[in-house]
């Protein structure tokens, strides 16, 4: 399987090696045989954008609408290249349904989550209190330069 991530701001708005640790996690969370590909909108309008808008306490409602056809360009751009999925890097999930009213196979892990939760109360699974040992007590000298934390975990 090939995923395609993408992020919401430019590749300038980053040092290349955030990039790089970035795909580096994302690749080690991965299952075998499975290719994560992380990718910027190219577009240094982004960027700006993305930048004024964290300057300002975060993006707003209106900073996603300015950013979504960005966003959608680069989500086809993998299913053009031959990816099997994509993922925005975003819990707004900018761009998500147009690009999906274009055919483009986008995830969504928090409403896959959210779905995943709501299955197992449906189906009435819960976790079993069996299976997880019992919480090990430490003594401040275990915790090391946590030695003001609580001795009882």
């Amino acid at each position: 399987m090939r995923l395609w991530v993408v992020k919401l701001s430019s590749a300038a708005c980053y040092e290349p090696s955030h990039i790089e640790r970035e795909q580096s996690y994302l690749q080690s969370l991965a299952s075998s045989g499975t290719v994560i590909e992380l990718v910027c909108p190219e577009n240094g309008e982004v960027g700006q954008l993305y930048a004024r808008s964290r300057a300002g306490g975060g993006p707003t409602g209106l900073d996603f609408t300015f950013l979504e056809p960005f966003i959608v360009r680069k989500l086809k751009e993998g299913e053009e290249r031959g990816f099997d999925a994509a993922i925005v890097h975003c819990n707004s999930d900018p761009g998500v349904e147009a690009a999906r009213d274009m055919g483009v196979s986008v995830l969504d892990p928090i409403g896959i989550a959210v779905g995943i939760a709501e299955m197992c109360v449906r189906l009435r699974i819960r976790h079993s209190r069996v299976s997880y040992p019992r919480p090990v007590t430490l003594g401040t000298a275990d915790l090391g330069m946590f030695s003001t934390a609580r001795t009882n975990l």
